[in-house]
């Protein structure tokens, strides 16, 4: 509410017509407004401001003229909050609960549990990583523009994203004894200390650290806690570099944080001479990918022949985080990268949007399909020889752009294997793999499988790339819907 302390220029406003109306408000010692004469373009006016929620009351009525003065009392609410206040109140919930949620991990900390003895025995500064990690994760999701949080999913997602990570950083214990049954297969560690471990902590992380392959596939998922205890463990603030020039671990339940920490470890320097990378099945989803991207770009990554992604939920813009030129230039010695049934589609997206923090490494609309092929015709992906895009949402126009791109780079030079069965294309994407292979721009190619899109309907095309499939020395050529999917090249051989 703005009022002046100048009676002259307040009858001046309420008598431009023909009758008027005027507020007189009665200030007291603690029930006032702000003076904003200091502030204002027209000082003059010496406006006063009072804040929001104030109430007012009808003390009495006067006439001066043809203006009808209004005397009020004013009644300030001190315990309102601030314009800010008001406005990041949504933020102000999320800073709650992840204020709550530290103090939560600190008690725990504190109180000394037996399940963390042994983790504090490997890692004497494992409390002081538990609460730094923990803070830096729950500071990220409460710190962003008080505007943000307007959007119901976003607030939803911040204060889903803040109680998982207190529940992965609270159960690294827990991920701590899988990743040391994965480790030796022997079942998992006791962690209450009223025993002896029949895996010494020692011996744990020395095979973590010096194994050149670190393979969990055993009954024991290691969830998002084994993932962010691995990374930490690993990472330079643990006892990391890791040795390992392979990580392997499909269906271990990661989740989207526990796939993050890892890449984020990645990114850090926890593993300098990883060659294959693959965590198949594991709910990864957008905000892993675009960690995954970003520890790519800043060259992490620039040693990795093999990137296996399969049966993650990506969508177009978890792939686009890696599927841009900055990422993928950035491995230059890439020649495996499998991305089946990650729901990559023709769809059109705006810009590329990390769900936790915004940023954007492509602004625009874009399809991340293209941005691959538009990656590949600047000459990323030179070494290219497997490219598994198998039960996607890939539609002609995709292959169209990819086999266009492959006739002319040095990615269709290399290329042995390529894979784009059960798809959404057609003809017209088929007509486009005829004219790439019969040019020689497939020259290695070994492997074609193009089995089960129902949009194939062209039998003199598929009779055609079957002669091709001969006339370069296919091994194997897939087409139809009807298994063996390989019998009609294997006949015309």
């Amino acid at each position: 509410m703005s009022t002046t302390t100048d009676h002259a220029v307040a009858m001046h406003y309420a008598s431009l017509g023909v009758a008027g109306m005027l507020f007189e408000v009665q200030m007291g010692v603690l029930d006032r407004g702000a003076d904003l004469s200091c502030f204002s373009q027209y000082p003059h006016e010496q406006e006063i401001l009072f804040p929001a929620m104030t109430c007012i009351e009808v003390a009495g009525l006067d006439t001066q003229g043809s203006v009808l003065v209004i005397r009020l009392h004013a009644s300030v609410n001190r315990l309102s909050g601030t314009l800010t206040e008001l406005v990041s109140k949504r933020r102000k919930l999320v800073q709650d609960i992840a204020a709550n949620l530290r103090s939560e991990l600190d008690y725990k900390l504190f109180a000394g549990t037996p399940e963390w003895n042994s983790l504090t025995a490997l890692v004497p500064s494992i409390h002081a990583l538990a609460k730094s990690r923990h803070h830096t994760i729950l500071h990220d999701l409460s710190s962003r523009d008080v505007h943000t949080y307007n959007d119901g999913n976003i607030l939803g997602q911040a204060i889903s994203y803040a109680v998982q990570a207190h529940d992965m950083i609270s159960g690294w214990p827990r991920g701590f004894a899988a990743l040391a049954a994965q480790a030796f297969d022997q079942g998992p560690v006791s962690m209450d200390g009223s025993q002896p471990t029949s895996i010494p902590s020692a011996t744990t992380i020395d095979s973590l650290v010096h194994r050149m392959e670190l393979k969990f596939d055993g009954p024991e998922r290691l969830g998002a806690s084994g993932g962010s205890v691995l990374a930490i463990l690993l990472s330079p603030q643990g006892v990391g570099p890791a040795a390992a020039q392979e990580l392997e671990a499909k269906k271990m339940e990661l989740g989207e944080l526990g796939g993050a920490e890892l890449f984020e470890a990645v990114r850090c320097g926890a593993f300098p001479r990883l060659q294959r990378l693959a965590l198949d099945a594991n709910h990864l989803g957008i905000h892993a990918a675009a960690t995954l991207g970003r520890a790519m770009v800043q060259g992490a990554l620039n040693s990795l022949l093999a990137l296996w992604l399969n049966d993650n939920l990506l969508g177009d813009e978890g792939c686009a985080h890696i599927l841009h030129y900055d990422a993928l230039h950035a491995c230059p010695r890439l020649s495996e990268l499998c991305l089946n049934n990650v729901g990559l589609s023709s769809s059109l997206i705006t810009g590329v949007n990390d769900t936790r923090d915004g940023s954007s490494p492509v602004q625009g609309a874009h399809r991340a399909h293209s941005m691959m092929c538009a990656a590949i015709k600047k000459g990323a992906l030179a070494h290219l020889e497997r490219l598994n895009l198998i039960n996607n949402n890939i539609g002609d126009v995709d292959v169209r752009d990819l086999a266009d791109v492959l006739a002319t780079s040095p990615a269709g030079s290399s290329l042995v294997r390529l894979q784009l069965e059960n798809n959404q294309w057609g003809d017209d994407g088929l007509d486009a793999l005829v004219h790439a292979l019969r040019d020689g721009g497939l020259r290695r190619l070994l492997h074609l499988e193009l089995h089960l899109n129902r949009r194939i309907q062209n039998q003199k095309l598929m009779d055609e790339m079957a002669k091709l499939g001969i006339f370069w020395g296919l091994e194997t050529l897939k087409q139809g819907m009807v298994p063996p999917y390989d019998q009609h090249f294997k006949q015309a051989k």
